[in-house]
């Protein structure tokens, strides 16, 4: 199911899935039967989530994120977190490479060629 699914579908979810079965709402059964997802997963990610990441890529901390961004550090911890399940990554040293790839690892937005 996706962020957008009606309250109805999350309630059916949670259902399904406390009697042991999987689930799958009809929204994404769509995308999956028609083949319907970007093909690049950080086209997914907020304007926001985007910012949080480019500014980790640049080595900054969430406390310091937080400050220019004028949120809450838990608050940007969640984006974080949103972001890693968005771009399909575990931990921190697979977010640095994923943002490296997208070249959000320099203060200009561009990536470094070697």
């Amino acid at each position: 199911m996706t962020k957008a699914s009606a309250p109805s579908v999350l309630v059916e979810a949670v259902h399904s899935i406390a009697v042991g079965k999987k689930y799958l709402s009809a929204e994404m059964a769509q995308k999956l039967a028609l083949g319907d997802f970007s093909a690049d997963p950080a086209e997914e990610l907020s304007a926001r989530e985007f910012e949080v990441l480019r500014q980790l890529a640049q080595g900054q901390s969430i406390k310091e994120i937080a400050e220019s961004m004028r949120l809450n550090p838990k608050t940007v911890a969640n984006h974080q977190s949103a972001i890693k399940l968005k771009l399909g990554v575990d931990t921190a040293i697979q977010l640095l490479r994923k943002a490296n790839e997208l070249g959000l690892d320099t203060p200009s937005g561009k990536s470094v060629s070697t």
